[in-house]
């Protein structure tokens, strides 16, 4: 696996996901966005909430769960209950591949989880904190 190569391939799909968000957003309120990994280590998405989608979410979930306040924050910053989960996935395609790649040949998944969220920063915070959202 080439590491250098998939750095660009995940910024570039980093990168392309976020600049599509605005388009999606028509005009909700962003209030969180990340990278995530699967558990396997075998992909990565990016993640995005509004405070409509929040809202909608909580309120749905009410109607069957107790919402203590621990499960309305699990539910505002829990990516796997948003809006956007794995918005614009298509961009990741290619990085993805190499990632399962690199699962099935025995990379320990730790050690590449660490490596995606250490560059989740790098990716969005430096690409777009000058820019403002």
């Amino acid at each position: 696996m080439d590491w250098s190569t998939d750095v660009e391939k995940l910024r570039a799909a980093t990168i392309a996901a976020f600049d599509a968000l605005p388009s999606a957003l028509e005009g909700q309120r962003l209030y969180a966005i990340c990278l995530q990994t699967a558990d396997d280590g075998m992909g990565v998405g990016f993640c995005a909430n509004t405070e409509e989608g929040y809202v909608e979410k909580r309120a749905s979930e009410a109607e069957v769960e107790d919402m203590t306040p621990e499960y309305s924050v699990y539910m505002r910053w829990a990516p796997a209950e948003w809006r956007y989960e794995l918005f614009g996935d298509d961009h990741f395609a290619d990085v993805n591949g190499d990632f399962t790649a690199a699962s099935l040949d025995g990379i320990e998944d730790l050690a590449l989880n660490r490596w995606v969220f250490g560059k989740q920063a790098e990716f969005i915070l430096l690409r777009k904190t000058a820019a403002a959202l």
